[in-house]
């Protein structure tokens, strides 16, 4: 029935086509402080608190390469493929626990040296 009102009505019932620029607006001034909290918050950003636990984090690596790495080369498991040291294969195999890891780190687990 809209089509045999004059012109000028159907104009009045018109809705204006929503614009990108109140989204844009919203972006812009929303960007800045999501921007800043991703980098605070982002594991790049944590730095060791001291000397003594930078030192811990550059042994712990040079353990690793020379002890892990032929295995657990980017984290996977060339000899066991179900044992990667990711969080969901750790958990399913019952290494959860910090004092778990550290026991089969210190004294090994099956082909483990």
């Amino acid at each position: 029935q809209t089509y045999l009102m004059p012109l000028q009505q159907r104009k009045n019932q018109l809705k204006p086509i929503p614009t990108k620029t109140n989204q844009v607006k919203f972006f812009t001034t929303l960007a800045p402080p999501l921007a800043a909290a991703f980098l605070l918050f982002s594991p790049i950003c944590v730095t060791p608190v001291s000397s003594a636990q930078t030192l811990d984090i550059l042994r712990g690596a040079s353990l690793f390469r020379q002890t892990c790495i032929g295995c657990h080369d980017a984290g996977g498991n060339i000899i066991q493929p179900g044992s990667t040291l990711y969080t969901k294969d750790l958990q399913r195999n019952g290494v959860d626990t910090e004092e778990e890891i550290y026991r089969i780190t210190y004294y090994g687990k099956g082909r483990m040296p």
